[in-house]
């Protein structure tokens, strides 16, 4: 009969597969369309064919190569919502049926419309387009857009193949590690707890190959039983969240997956049985084998799954409000209006006209602000008073909120101001000081003479500028410095650097691209694209992100749990006799079991204590009024971080002694 231990460790093993199948599943949900091979990248042309001659060519190559081509769109305004146009030349392909049935995706989250071709004629030609054919289809295509005057790439698209091989890596680790501590905890802990059936094996003569061997027979069926029953289990949540769905690639990649980690818990097994060949006889038979090393390797790995189960629920909390801020960042610039993030080429520095191919950009971005056709939202650091300042135009006040001292909108004018939030009153004529200095490196036109003027404290604001290292586009307490075209204040060089970084927004991109190429440097436009779309695509990645950490959480729980059951297995194997006979006199609970206990009280004080430290040094270093503010993710991360340490504590020790109880003597003690 095989240890209770083993048998929970191949429940984990299955539930933690379909896990991992259910995220790769909705991952690769996200980034691709089933079916599809290749992803074109078209990149808007100086001067090519129209939009519908474009069209009319890919319909013709669809046709022709009997392949089914899609033009993939993504709602600015709702990052969920897809459509494919496609272009049908293969009448039997399952892309095909999907014009008139709905896309079998595996994740509902993402909303996936197959829609005919000519739908797309009111789009621009550039975008993304799938391929639903083979490579040098995909690259004859991207000859054929080159020759209506389009810039393109061709990339193989993400494949399942490629998802499995990235578990392990980036917000996967921590899961990955759970279970691989949840296998050898389980699986190590069962076998050192079996040596009494060991020692009567090795009594009858059997080798340890023998030994293995029978393990691995029982071991295998109760993996495949276990598969077969959790999957059952699973089967009306799966149905309820997407209707069966890609069913079938779910339970392959479950199985794959659970495959290497049986094959992990048989290692592990098998080295454990070899180990147990080192000790006499006399004490396998007394079940008295290894008991200490098995009791401390335990609770290593039980303080070490205790601050991975913290650094966990930390993580979660850092990518909810990473998901928070993508998604208020997201619904501001799609409510702000049509704003189209300019992608100007840093390239131009290494030109040997450089300085005159920033004059002329420069001057062409100057007279499309002053004509109020720009956006600016730049983020820089002040350096001396270490500020954050996000420098803006009369346009960004008119679409985004900003309020003064008394908590009225700040709104549009005619004159440069700069605008302090309240808490640096005490540093305002410092920051005033320094802002000439600043602005002549970083703006190098005329320098600023102005006065600060108190706004409220606390304000999120948003800018567009990239590169800047920060998590979110969100800056939180930022000196405001508005400044007016006419003013003079940025430069020509500024304005082209603000370009290159992504600090300027356009509404109209025909209008500017014109009047760049009129200028003669069309040629260092990389392209325009929907700002909401860009904070879309960030929110997304946020949500997936704070879906893998939701899993992670889960699965950190699921190893508390095990840990528990572990060193209870142990603790009460070891102890077996005493406890029995504690039992048969009469002593109660806590008396009975007080120093495991006090060992789990100690443990979870010196975590709270630990945890308590580090975040006590941050809000403290929030507080201080003269230094720049701290996100405010970290601000909250730090007050909560003692609050999960607590539950942790409480959650782990209350498991413990649940474990304990369920095999303590009155219930089952052999």
């Amino acid at each position: 009969m095989l240890p209770r231990a083993i048998k929970f460790g191949y429940v984990v093993i299955v539930l933690a597969a379909a896990m991992l199948s259910f995220v790769t599943l909705r991952g690769h949900d996200e980034l691709a369309t089933a079916g599809s091979s290749y992803l074109i990248q078209l990149d808007k042309p100086d001067a090519g064919a129209g939009a519908a001659e474009v069209a009319g060519a890919v319909e013709a190559f669809a046709r022709q190569q009997r392949i089914n081509i899609g033009r993939l769109y993504d709602d600015p305004r709702d990052p969920g919502e897809r459509t494919v146009f496609l272009a049908v030349g293969d009448t039997a392909a399952p892309s095909t049926s999907w014009l008139n049935s709905r896309y079998p995706g595996f994740s509902p989250a993402v909303n996936l419309h197959f829609r005919p071709y000519q739908e797309s004629r009111a789009l621009t030609a550039d975008g993304r387009y799938l391929v639903y054919g083979s490579q040098q289809q995909s690259l004859d295509l991207v000859q054929a857009f080159k020759e209506l005057g389009y810039h393109g790439a061709s990339t193989p698209v993400p494949s399942l193949g490629t998802e499995l091989q990235k578990l392990g890596a980036g917000a996967l680790t921590t899961f990955v590690l759970a279970i691989a501590l949840v296998i050898v905890v389980t699986v190590a802990s069962s076998v050192v707890l079996n040596t009494r059936s060991y020692g009567i094996q090795r009594l009858h003569g059997h080798s340890p190959a023998r030994m293995i061997a029978g393990d691995f027979r029982r071991v295998l069926l109760l993996a495949a039983v276990t598969v077969v029953g959790v999957n059952l289990l699973l089967a009306l949540p799966l149905y309820l969240y997407n209707g069966f769905h890609q069913v079938g690639m779910f339970l392959r990649v479950e199985l794959i997956i659970a495959a290497a980690l049986i094959v992990l818990a048989l290692v592990v097994q098998a080295l454990t049985v070899m180990l147990l060949q080192s000790s006499p006889i006399t004490e396998a038979i007394g079940g008295r084998i290894t008991a200490g090393w098995a009791f401390a390797g335990a609770y290593l790995l039980r303080g070490w799954s205790l601050l991975l189960i913290l650094s966990i629920a930390s993580s979660s909390l850092t990518a909810f409000w990473t998901l928070t801020d993508a998604r208020e960042s997201q619904r501001t610039w799609a409510a702000a209006g049509e704003a189209y993030c300019l992608r100007v080429s840093a390239a131009i520095e290494y030109s040997k006209n450089a300085a005159q191919l920033d004059t002329r950009i420069g001057q062409a971005l100057r007279k499309a602000d002053e004509r109020g056709e720009v956006t600016i939202a730049a983020r820089y650091n002040l350096f001396e008073s270490k500020r954050d300042l996000l420098m803006v135009d009369e346009s960004y006040l008119s679409k985004h909120d900003v309020r003064d001292a008394n908590g009225r909108r700040v709104t549009p004018g005619t004159n440069a101001r700069l605008l302090v939030p309240a808490r640096y009153g005490a540093q305002a004529a410092r920051i005033e000081d320094e802002l000439p200095r600043w602005a002549a490196v970083a703006l190098q036109g005329k320098a600023p003479d102005l006065q600060a003027e108190p706004i409220l404290d606390g304000q999120t604001l948003l800018s567009s500028t990239t590169g800047t290292g920060n998590r979110t586009p969100l800056v939180r307490d930022a000196v405001v410095l508005v400044v007016p075209a006419a003013s003079g204040i940025i430069g020509d060089g500024a304005y082209t650097t603000m370009a290159t970084n992504g600090g300027i927004l356009v509404e109209n991109p025909e209008r500017i691209t014109q009047a760049m190429t009129s200028a003669g440097v069309g040629d260092y436009i990389l392209g325009v694209t929907p700002f909401a779309y860009d904070a879309g695509q960030r929110y997304l990645e946020a949500r997936r992100d704070a879906g893998i950490q939701l899993v992670n959480l889960l699965i950190g729980v699921a190893l508390l749990i095990f840990t528990a059951l572990a060193i209870a297995f142990v603790y009460s194997g070891r102890n077996a006799q005493s406890l029995f006979a504690k039992h048969l006199h009469g002593w109660g609970f806590l008396r009975t079991h007080w120093r495991l206990l006090a060992l789990e009280a100690a443990i979870g004080i010196a975590l709270l204590v630990w945890t308590w430290s580090g975040s006590a040094a941050v809000l403290a270093r929030s507080r201080v009024p003269t230094l720049p503010p701290l996100p405010a993710y970290v601000v909250d991360g730090a007050t909560w971080k003692p609050v999960l340490a607590g539950g942790v504590v409480l959650i782990a020790v209350t498991l413990a002694a649940g474990a304990v109880r369920w095999l303590s003597p009155d219930k089952e003690i052999r």
